[in-house]
């Protein structure tokens, strides 16, 4: 956390804290997709995808239902 050094001290959210969080990103190629299952049939479920070093995961979170 970062704090305003002439802020003074709140007992509740402020705006004169800033969270900060380390990550890291990188890209990768969509190579495939995969069906939903259970509650997602019928529906995408992951997609397939290959990093540049020939990696290859599945991503299947933050897609909407609608």
């Amino acid at each position: 956390m970062i704090k305003d050094p002439k802020s003074d001290y709140e007992r509740r959210r402020s705006y004169s804290l800033l969270k900060v969080k380390k990550f890291e990103d990188a890209e990768a190629t969509v190579i495939a997709h995969e069906k939903g299952e259970g509650r997602c049939t019928g529906m995408l479920g992951a997609l397939r995808v290959k990093e540049k070093d020939g990696t290859t995961f599945k991503v299947g979170s933050g897609f909407t239902d609608k």
